[in-house]
């Protein structure tokens, strides 16, 4: 157990079985690398600014409720195994990011970025920034989504779900074949 905060700033590690009495930043260093946190517990917020495609995996009874992810250049993505919930990631980088598995809020800080739910259940997602998407894939679904950036898209996938949209942001896209419950508009050229 650390008390304190923990840097890793190098690809393909793996922390197990700790208390982060603090914050967990996962630095630039990391890359494309992947990172594995399997039964870690962080008190304070993990930070992340490196990880690839096939990066943060969080595992077994791992319980990390303040994410934000800062990536600057590249892709990056947030697994969460069955079972587990994480409490809220804010997305407040450069580049696209795909969640995978259970989360409480999701929130789209960045403007002109792709945030994709896949294989995903999110309980609120709000997009604040302008010109960003969400797509919602087969399998995946959101209860509530707050759409305040302008100009932002949403796509529904075939076997994807959204319950309620509230837009309040000019200029939104709504589109795919997926289910929608309900659409609040509260701005003007929504499509």
């Amino acid at each position: 157990d650390i008390n304190g905060s923990v840097m890793i700033n190098v690809p393909d590690v793996t922390l197990e079985n700790m208390k982060i009495t603090g914050d967990l930043i996962i630095g630039d260093g990391v890359g494309d690398g992947d990172i594995t946190l399997n039964s870690v517990i962080v008190t304070g917020r993990a930070v992340i600014r490196g990880g690839g495609v096939d990066s943060i995996k969080i595992l077994g009874s791992s319980d990390i409720q303040n994410i934000i992810i800062a990536r600057v250049e590249g892709q990056l993505r947030v697994y969460t195994e069955a079972g587990l919930e994480v409490g809220e990631i804010t997305v407040d980088g450069n580049d696209d990011v795909i969640i995978e598995g259970n989360t409480g809020t999701v929130t789209v800080v960045s403007s002109g970025v792709t945030v994709t739910a896949t294989k995903a259940k999110i309980s609120s997602c709000i997009v604040e920034g302008s010109n960003s998407k969400v797509i919602v894939t087969t399998d995946s679904s959101i209860q509530k989504a707050e759409i305040d950036g302008e100009n932002s898209e949403v796509i529904v996938q075939q076997g994807a779900s959204i319950e309620n949209i509230t837009v309040n942001g000019k200029g939104v896209l709504i589109s795919g074949e997926g289910k929608i419950d309900q659409v609040e508009a509260r701005a003007d050229n929504l499509t």
